[in-house]
């Protein structure tokens, strides 16, 4: 049968008009005779392409490297302006330096700002008088240099200030890393004058931060630009002064080609940002703000650059698509984009590649495909004929599978596999066919069911007076979240955190108490005694704030919405020990510390903290823990006001927690003295270090309301909440 399906397939009839040949030599005359003809054509048109392919690779990474340069540039310039914007406003910046500068009430704000911003060389202000504060960092050996600082200088502040004779001097203070004076110098009646600098006088006559064309900086060598705007209500300028190496990284860093060049210019021909970083040297090292000439196109010496300016037409607001030209006898692309143009920017950036870096590998490709083929296609001969024949062979099996089905034979099962995607449906079509006749689908579900087992305690109700530290856990945004979640999914994620929040808890000594709902209640210090109950109860809470942290974000990832948990904190007296009737009986603590630890947890929401704990608290592990002083409130329901900390980290935390206590402080400090104007400038200072830190956020709105509308002078400084 097989045999006779096999004839019916590929069968030779030497009677009539058609003529019919067998499949496998059909199949190998006609594929080698497309293919010969198909690589031929490919060939020649491949040779045609290469160049245009090339070219349009090129335009579309020179667009790339212009776009990122452009994005780099405008969100540079934004975060400057910004701080320029803002600083502008402070009103510690509108006093006049005095003596040093030292004393000036800016300075750690200034300081600050040039520790945060690696790409900012300088902040300053300048004043009608004259006077002028400057703040340098003096970790670079140009700026030390220009300085001479000595070693272990950080910063290097520059003050000119008059005495009361009217004398101006020069004070240049080095600073370590503590802003400790480990170098000072004075320099009577200074040839510099704010006054006279093109970004005071610019900033004087504007009403928002002006830009200055850019330069190189005296001591780095390097260029970069200012930004300066007039101080709120005059007498004076704020002026931060910026570097364009981080642009100069980016245009070094991108894989065009290995022989590409990109560099940034102006329409002075001027070389802003080259990525070999050549430029030309300073002629004074101690000048701050003053336009050094930046290497122009003709000193470069590089006919490339000379060549992408002279195609490149940058007085044009835009070039679109691929510049080429040749310089002796290699073809080089280019592209040129404006860059910076929201603010006035007025630069451009160029790219520029041999045509060869593209186009090389093409051509190499090419001449191996000619070899190639020709070898396949001889090699190929003899394999396209074996098969062409297992095809033939296949459709047989096939035609005979055809019989079988038709004669009601379904024992044997179909082989469906095929290189052939045609054949090998085929194949799969007639199994199918087959299974729908003689199998059929058997569905056997599987249910995995967990028991839990949980025990009790019994006893008598009642119990003893002692203290304990407790804590109250809650799930914020819970209800929309069970809203939002499948019930199945939701307790069992439930489940997942009340495991990962209970373990940690148990090996810190604690006993989780209940769960209500969402919430955690723990206990320490009962039923077993713990002389550091409030240390490890603290050491707990941050414990399940890091386990908290890390099942949000593995949730996050996949797609889950997170638990994000808050926490309060207290220790007191409370009467632990069994309550209930003869049936039921459950092991708790009862007592007013239990509603404050619950109040507590409460106000996380109002002051944007994940983790509030009492004075008692604080009190008890102040040189263990991290705290910083929230508010004095009077939660509703309690008699006596109270202090309610922030607990931050175990010990003294990492140099950001440290930093974030020492400001805060400072600023909490201002505020109790009730000068609000020096607190709305510390709480700002935080702010900008730390712009997710919402306590700062209320203190600065409340500071800015008490400017306003002071509190009356016997004002204690309590928050009294009217509701839970």
């Amino acid at each position: 049968m097989l045999t006779s399906a096999r004839h019916r397939i590929a069968i030779e009839n030497s009677g009539g008009n058609v003529i019919r040949v067998r499949l496998h030599i059909g199949i190998a005359t006609i594929f080698v005779v497309i293919v010969s003809a198909l690589t031929a054509v490919t060939i020649w048109s491949n040779h045609q392409e290469a160049s245009a392919a090339a070219e349009r690779t090129a335009d579309q990474l020179f667009k790339e490297v212009s776009a990122k340069t452009d994005e780099r540039v405008n969100r540079l310039l934004s975060a400057v302006k910004a701080t320029v914007d803002t600083a502008s406003a402070m009103p510690s910046l509108a006093n006049e330096p005095e003596y040093d500068g030292l004393a000036y009430p800016a300075l750690k704000a200034m300081i600050r700002f040039l520790e945060a911003r690696p790409h900012v060389y300088t902040v300053a202000a300048g004043f009608s008088s004259g006077a002028f504060i400057q703040v340098l960092l003096a970790r670079d050996d140009a700026v030390a240099a220009a300085f001479d600082a000595p070693d272990g200088a950080y910063f290097v502040v520059r003050t000119i200030s008059q005495d009361r004779y009217g004398n101006r001097h020069q004070y240049v203070r080095s600073l370590d890393r503590d802003h400790r004076v480990v170098d000072a110098k004075t320099e009577e009646n200074p040839n510099y004058d704010p006054r006279e600098r093109i970004w005071y006088q610019s900033a004087l006559i504007a009403d928002e931060t002006v830009f200055s064309n850019p330069f190189v900086f005296a001591a780095l060598q390097k260029p970069g630009i200012t930004a300066s705007r007039r101080l709120i209500g005059g007498g004076g300028v704020i002026s931060v002064a910026l570097t364009l190496s981080d642009i100069a990284d980016l245009l070094g860093a991108q894989p065009v080609s290995p022989n590409a060049i990109a560099f940034v210019f102006n329409s002075k021909h001027k070389i802003l940002v080259q990525s070999s970083n050549l430029l030309a040297q300073m002629a004074d090292p101690n000048e701050f703000g003053a336009d050094s000439e930046l290497p122009k196109i003709n000193q470069t010496g590089n006919p490339i650059i000379e060549n992408v300016i002279r195609l490149g037409k940058p007085s044009t607001p835009a070039i679109s698509g691929a510049l080429r030209f040749d310089i002796e006898g290699q073809s080089y692309l280019a592209r040129v984009e404006p860059i910076g143009a929201q603010f006035g920017f007025g630069q451009f950036v160029a790219v520029a590649a041999p045509l060869t870096d593209f186009t090389e590998h093409i051509t190499r490709m090419q001449h191996r495909n000619v070899v190639t083929s020709l070898a396949a296609l001889l090699i190929a001969l003899p394999l396209i004929y074996l098969i062409a024949k297992r095809v033939a062979a296949r459709l047989a099996e096939l035609a005979g599978e055809a019989d079988k089905i038709r004669h009601f034979d379904f024992d044997s099962p179909i082989n469906a596999q095929s290189l052939f995607h045609e054949v090998h449906d085929l194949a799969r079509a007639f199994s199918s066919m087959k299974q729908a006749i003689r199998l059929f689908t058997r569905y056997v579900p599987k249910a995995l069911v967990q028991e839990i087992i949980t025990s009790g305690s019994g006893g008598d109700p009642g119990g003893d007076r002692r203290e304990i530290t407790i804590l109250f856990s809650d799930i914020a945004d819970y209800t929309r979240i069970a809203e939002d979640t499948d019930p199945e999914d939701l307790m069992q994620r439930t489940s997942t955190y009340f495991e990962t929040l209970g373990t940690v808890i148990s090996k810190h000594s604690g006993v989780v108490d209940k769960y209500i709902g969402d919430a955690v209640m723990a206990l320490w210090n009962a039923p077993h005694r713990d002389r550091q109950h409030v240390a490890n109860a603290c050491a707990a809470t941050l414990g399940c704030r890091a386990a908290s942290r890390k099942l949000a974000e593995q949730w996050r990832s996949q797609g889950m919405p997170p638990f994000n948990t808050r926490f309060g904190l207290h220790c007191g007296e409370a009467v632990v020990g069994n309550i209930g009737g003869a049936d039921r009986i459950n092991f708790t603590a009862v007592g007013a510390t239990i509603n404050l630890a619950s109040r507590l947890e409460a106000l996380n929401k109002m002051y944007g903290t994940e983790i509030l704990i009492s004075q008692d608290v604080a009190a008890r592990i102040d040189g263990q823990f991290l705290t910083r002083l929230i508010d004095r409130v009077q939660p509703a329901g309690v008699n006596q006001p109270i202090d309610i900390y922030e607990l931050m980290a175990i010990g003294s935390g990492d140099d950001d927690r440290r930093k974030l206590s020492e400001l805060w402080q400072d600023a909490m400090t201002l505020f109790a003295e009730r000068d609000w104007s020096r607190a709305m400038e510390a709480f700002t200072a935080i702010a900008l270090c730390f712009p997710d830190d919402r306590p700062a956020a209320l203190y600065l709105e409340r500071s800015d309301k008490y400017i306003s509308f002071p509190p009356d002078a016997d004002w204690d400084g309590v928050t009294r909440l009217a509701s839970k």
